[in-house]
């Protein structure tokens, strides 16, 4: 084959791909699912412009990592409301932006090339099915990401999600890829097994490339130590994500308040997106901690990706003690940057920490449990040694984001041939 032959088969290859590929989301929040897009986007290529709709007042730090990624920002006025409300109209106002972020997601997505482009939408299908349906109508190529299964619900309510799904589920031009086996196997309960078997699991995972450098990132290591007062030479337990209940917070703080008298000089860190309530800030307090609980802001350490990791090394060890989660990115990063890890034995979270193996499972809710589990490692450091090389060695091996990203990339392509 002569080069000019090669330039056609390329030309010819590229012109079966989609020329742009958007990222929507309507939330605020962000963690482990815009990590997920990120990958995809860093892996897209130059023959595909990159485009992410996302709520206006979104986090400056997720935009910048948006920006370093080649991606092209476009706003969206409404998002959801993040809050769990307790009142009825409290819910009544939730269920109301819900609907307002749909239209104007549908509004968006109309005015777009859909006949050049694809859509990867992060939401939930079991509640946002008409969503779905009218995309659909329009002809969107719609690519859906679950992160999580269902969450428990009444009969009702699971009856009424089941019936969405059963429809969603069957509609040609949508694929769902749920990003790890676990909920895979939950949604195999509730969705039709032709779209269960076209499922790809892709997982949330890290970019070694990354890791390599936090890892020999000493002297930016060294100016966070002295920047946040961590140069003093105690112990630090980290945690990493948002504040918030379904992420252990108070199991966190509870460990520590158990761990305080047998180890005054441990201190206990958590890496947040925003300062916790005033609320939150007086049951912080009334744990007695003191200077050994310390909040510290994402942005406070940097708005790149590899400030993150850098400053994630100042853990001796990570403790994430969820009760409801997928696979978390800063669990599998804390493994990659080989740091003994403990997590709970909920959700997909097994699949990467085999206990004893790659990392320590402890019950959820269970303070007393993560405080023997923080201790064992403190005590053991031939385990701790043992534990962080087999678990950066696993997740290298397991969850390599670019693995993933090229997959979602390859799905992408086959449904664009596929009309």
């Amino acid at each position: 084959m002569n080069e000019s032959q090669v330039f056609a088969n390329k030309q010819k290859k590229q012109s079966l791909q989609p020329k742009n590929i958007y990222f929507i989301w309507n939330y605020t929040n962000w963690g482990g699912a815009q990590i997920y897009f990120l990958a995809i986007m860093k892996r897209a290529g130059s023959v595909r412009k990159v485009k992410v709709l996302l709520p206006v007042n979104s986090s400056p730090d997720l935009i910048s990592f948006i920006e370093q990624s080649g991606g092209e920002i476009d706003f969206l006025n409404y998002h959801l409301i993040s809050e769990t409300p307790v009142s009825l109209s409290g819910k009544i106002k939730r269920q109301i932006r819900r609907i307002l972020s749909e239209i104007e997601i549908f509004s968006a997505v109309f005015r777009r090339d859909r006949r050049n482009s694809v859509f990867h939408i992060e939401l939930a299908p079991w509640q946002s099915w008409v969503l779905i349906l009218f995309l659909r109508i329009i002809n969107t190529k719609l690519f859906i990401t679950i992160h999580n299964p269902l969450p428990e619900a009444s009969i009702f309510r699971n009856f009424l999600w089941r019936f969405r799904l059963a429809i969603v589920s069957r509609l040609s031009g949508v694929r769902f890829f749920p990003s790890n086996h676990f909920t895979k196997s939950e949604m195999a309960k509730w969705m039709s097994p032709k779209a269960i078997e076209k499922m790809r699991v892709t997982y949330t995972a890290v970019d070694p490339d990354l890791i390599n450098i936090a890892l020999e990132n000493n002297t930016q290591l060294d100016e966070m130590r002295l920047k946040f007062g961590l140069d003093d030479g105690r112990k630090n337990i980290l945690c990493v994500g948002q504040f918030i209940d379904r992420k252990g917070r108070w199991v966190f703080l509870e460990a520590a308040s158990i761990l305080h008298e047998s180890f005054p000089d441990l201190r206990f860190i958590w890496l947040m997106p925003s300062y916790p309530s005033s609320s939150d800030q007086k049951k912080i307090e009334s744990f007695g901690l003191g200077s050994s609980f310390m909040p510290v802001i994402s942005s406070d350490v940097g708005r790149e990706r590899i400030s993150i990791l850098t400053f994630m090394r100042v853990a001796d060890i990570f403790a994430l003690p969820s009760f409801v989660e997928g696979l978390p990115i800063a669990l599998l990063e804390a493994m990659a940057l080989c740091i003994p890890c403990i997590s709970t034995s909920v959700y997909a979270i097994p699949e990467a920490v085999i206990d004893n193996k790659t990392g320590l499972l402890v019950s959820p809710g269970n303070a007393q449990e993560l405080a023997e589990s923080i201790s064992k490692l403190l005590s053991d450091k031939h385990l701790a040694e043992r534990i962080a090389g087999s678990g950066r060695e696993f997740v290298i091996n397991n969850f390599d984001e670019r693995k993933s990203a090229d997959l979602v990339l390859q799905t992408y392509e086959e449904e664009f041939l596929n009309g």
